[in-house]
């Protein structure tokens, strides 16, 4: 087998699963929660797409809420009305900012700010102390790795609180004024991570 047909294979068996956990579970948030980020990595595949001009879209999942080819066509039509909310709204702010400033990674930060907003907001709705702390964990994650990838760059903290999110466990104005080795160890000391 090639790696690609391992890929899809498992992609099939992921996306089967969360179908027949939503089938099983009485609040279909509960297995959503889990699913958003495979949309959110399709539409930054399509963003991905249309900056380098070339298809990618043989890398877009099936586990998502939205099945990829309803995310293409309404990327493609500029027609986001199938895409509910706060998806919807940041795939349109995303294309836009690619075609105002040619940066992929601007519209990658506007649709991690989504996502996570997503995420917290399905939290609260299912009332879930777990999950909002899953969702603190993912966004401290998710802002270490983007501080991290700024030290390694050489990029200044105007670059990192573009790509820093709120809702996280430490607040991104803390995070970008320690931006040191040092100030940021002591700040994720007495987290998980």
């Amino acid at each position: 087998l090639s790696v690609k047909e391992v890929e899809r294979a498992l992609n099939e068996r992921r996306s089967a699963d969360f179908e027949e956990m939503a089938r099983m579970t009485p609040n279909k948030l509960l297995v959503d929660v889990f699913r958003m980020k495979y949309d959110y990595h399709n539409a930054k595949t399509l963003i991905k797409s249309e900056a380098e001009g070339i298809d990618r879209t043989d890398l877009m999942s099936e586990a998502g809420r939205i099945p990829p080819e309803t995310l293409k066509t309404a990327f493609q039509e500029d027609r986001y009305t199938d895409i509910a909310g706060t998806m919807g709204e940041a795939m349109l702010d995303a294309k836009n900012a690619l075609a105002r400033t040619s940066n992929p990674q601007l519209a990658d930060f506007i649709l991690d700010k989504a996502y996570f907003a997503e995420m917290r907001s399905a939290a609260d709705e299912l009332e879930s102390e777990f999950f909002s702390g899953y969702v603190r964990l993912l966004i401290d994650s998710a802002n270490l790795r983007s501080a991290v990838r700024t030290l390694r760059m050489h990029k200044d903290t105007d670059f990192l609180r573009t790509a820093l999110i709120p809702g996280g466990s430490i607040e991104p104005d803390r995070l970008a004024a320690a931006v040191s080795g040092e100030g940021m160890a002591a700040l994720y000391a007495t987290t998980p991570l």
